[in-house]
């Protein structure tokens, strides 16, 4: 939608894929997630990257 509104930030830095790699932060992706499984730990959650806007001046 973003693109479509005239940002082209997530394009430029190649997150505009589907590919979850792209999208994956280290630490919450993988270590906290699986820090949890470990300890067994009622709560879990985990993160991704954001996408950076820029929304255009009107």
């Amino acid at each position: 939608m973003a693109r479509l509104r005239g940002d082209n930030t997530a394009e430029q830095m190649g997150r505009l894929t589907l590919n979850p790699v792209a999208h994956m932060d280290l630490i919450g992706t993988l270590i906290l997630p699986i820090a949890a499984i470990a300890f067994s730990s009622p709560i879990f959650f985990g993160w991704a990257k954001p996408v950076p806007v820029n929304s255009p001046q009107p």
